[in-house]
């Protein structure tokens, strides 16, 4: 979906101009970086309200394999549940790998607090149903 958003000029430019949109437009993953995923999914989930109102959007510039594709992509309210719990799951995973893997030398300590913030991240939440 990011992909066509970004490859599809009206699309892109839809985007890049609304009043709320992320002025580079949207995060592509790259396949050697995990976290780039995670980005991507991110932003996603940040600008929900904007890639749905593409879907909405009429783009009579857009040729009907385009537009074909753009409905296969589309995201609805049980994959946007998934997408915030992978974010929600992932993120203490970023946030190690930042810490860990920063300018300098990663210490005992600073692998020992990153594991426990991991250890609490990563508990299921009591109050959230099972997806």
């Amino acid at each position: 979906m990011v992909k066509i958003m970004r490859n599809v000029s009206s699309i892109d430019q839809y985007v890049r101009n609304h009043e709320h949109g992320p002025c580079n437009g949207f995060v592509i993953d790259i396949l050697t970086r995990w976290s780039s995923t995670f980005h991507m999914w991110k932003r996603l989930i940040h600008y929900q309200e904007i890639i749905k109102s593409v879907f909405i959007h009429k783009f009579p510039s857009i040729n009907g394999k385009q537009r074909s594709y753009l409905a296969k992509v589309y995201i609805d309210h049980e994959n946007w549940d998934l997408l915030q719990a992978l974010q929600d799951v992932l993120e203490p995973l970023e946030f190690a790998t930042r810490s860990l893997s920063g300018k300098h030398y990663a210490t005992l300590a600073l692998a020992y607090t990153t594991i426990n913030i991991l250890r609490f991240g990563l508990k299921p939440k009591k109050n959230i149903q099972n997806i």
